[in-house]
């Protein structure tokens, strides 16, 4: 679901509108942080990922819009848990950011202290092992080397940094805390992948930082909506439809199919009932000219003492003959073509 440029703007009002709506049992609005440059690196400056680009949802509601992680935790509001390490609990109570990695998050990290062969930081290439499976449409990856840091454990202290556009300086940095790992899943978006997803008052505190002074405007890009039924999906997108809102559900691509599949089997039933026309009008006009030059025979057989009943019933059984035959020529002759 989402706005247009001319609908009604995206904001916290709206969703909260749409979470009132009957049926509905969990939305998140969805913003792209496009706009920001974000840097991830280790505390002490080995490894750097260059380039992220944070989502922000709505931390109570992701689970229940299929972005609940595969491993570790969902975000919260609350300080991370006692299990991370004394630097990680302080760093979160400084006002750590946290995140939901995307599946390959961690190896989009360089290692500054090593070289490849084109004199740039080593990155391990997930991609050289992926195989395109043709029947289910997905990737699966050979064997590969662990990434150079694990996101998920307690030791691990990772920095974000916010960087100006125009001189690439960092504007403000953050601890980071990853609480957990997402599958990998492009029908959801990127971020499954090897981005990251953040809470909406995180993604305020890295807008408000990146333009200091100026408080920021949210408009998010789109909203995921659950809904309680399959049978209640109309209705929601109907009345999501009338606040103001573009909408796309499986509803809406399975309807406009239905009813093509519907037209198709109407065609079908029309041609098919003029090709039964035209077989009967074929069978009965051979049928006709075989009595016409059988006549002198039909006379014979009547003067030998057969009933009408029974000559009726010679010539009936050989046009349903005949038909039957020529159904079977054309369904051997349609298969063949096949």
């Amino acid at each position: 679901m989402m706005g247009g440029e001319d609908a009604t703007p995206l904001d916290e009002a709206a969703m909260e509108s749409i979470r009132q709506t009957d049926h509905v049992v969990g939305a998140s609005p969805k913003l792209s942080l496009d706009d920001l440059s974000v840097r991830v690196r280790s505390a002490d400056g080995r490894y750097v990922r260059d380039y992220v680009w944070p989502v922000a949802m709505d931390p109570a509601s992701m689970a229940d819009v299929g972005y609940a992680p595969q491993t570790g935790t969902g975000l919260s509001a609350s300080t991370p848990e006692a299990g991370l390490s004394a630097a990680g609990a302080d760093a979160a109570k400084q006002g750590a950011i946290e995140a939901v990695a995307g599946q390959w998050f961690a190896y989009g990290f360089a290692d500054t202290y090593q070289l490849d062969e084109w004199g740039s930081p080593a990155r391990i290439d997930y991609w050289e092992s992926a195989i395109f499976d043709e029947e289910t449409g997905d990737y699966t990856y050979g064997d590969l080397p662990d990434p150079y840091l694990d996101v998920l454990d307690k030791n691990t202290n990772l920095v974000l940094e916010l960087i100006s556009g125009e001189d690439d300086s960092v504007l403000a940095e953050f601890p980071l805390v990853v609480k957990g790992v997402f599958k990998e899943d492009y029908s959801r978006g990127s971020e499954t992948s090897d981005g990251m997803v953040i809470s909406v008052a995180d993604a305020l505190t890295l807008m408000t930082s990146a333009s200091p002074g100026k408080k920021p405007e949210v408009k998010y890009s789109e909203a995921l909506v659950k809904v309680d039924d399959l049978a209640n999906v109309k209705s929601v997108d109907s009345a999501i439809t009338s606040l103001g809102f573009q909408t796309y559900s499986m509803e809406s691509v399975r309807e406009p199919l239905e009813e093509q599949n519907a037209q198709q089997q109407r065609l079908l039933i029309v041609l098919g009932i003029i090709a039964g026309v035209i077989a009967a009008v074929g069978v009965a006009n051979t049928m006709v000219m075989a009595i016409t030059e059988r006549k002198r025979e039909i006379g014979i057989v009547r003067a030998m003492g057969c009933l009408a009943r029974d000559v009726r019933r010679l010539y009936l059984t050989e046009s349903a003959l005949i038909g039957l035959r020529g159904g079977l020529w054309g369904c051997s002759h349609h298969s063949s073509a096949r």
